[in-house]
């Protein structure tokens, strides 16, 4: 598909890190509101924490060792 294609291409072109692919951000249509771009405060919930969590991975990924 297009946007995998476009995923691939700014995680090898890009200076700054891609932190998930297009499938890590799908949600169920029960986590929408009006249109497929508002969520409802659930869906908030889960994709905040979603982007939280990748944060922190990405973050301490990049700390060197504490001793």
């Amino acid at each position: 598909a297009k946007i995998t294609q476009l995923h691939e291409l700014l995680a090898r072109e890009c200076k700054v890190p891609v932190l998930s692919g297009p499938g890590g951000y799908v949600f169920a249509e029960s986590y929408f509101y009006d249109t497929v771009y508002h969520l409802t405060w659930e869906g908030r919930q889960e994709r905040t924490g979603r982007v939280i969590r990748e944060l922190k991975e990405a973050l301490s990924a990049r700390q060197p060792d504490k001793k």
